[in-house]
């Protein structure tokens, strides 16, 4: 799974730096990089499962 997040992290951070209209100022790849941050910080919190954990994190790269 966690080759998975890093294809999911590399694909989406590909996309939004290559073909996001530059009119969106706020959805963007630095907004999704804060929302996975954010992610984490509650995993960590929430104590969850690793597998758990790393569904929330790959929902979070596609959010």
């Amino acid at each position: 799974m966690e080759n998975l997040l890093i294809e999911a992290e590399n694909f989406v951070v590909t996309l939004l730096n290559e073909k996001l209209d530059t009119s969106f100022i706020y959805h963007n790849v630095l907004h999704t990089q804060r929302v996975v941050a954010k992610t984490k910080e509650l995993i960590k919190e929430a104590e969850l499962t690793t597998e758990l954990s790393n569904i929330l994190l790959l929902t979070a790269w596609f959010q």
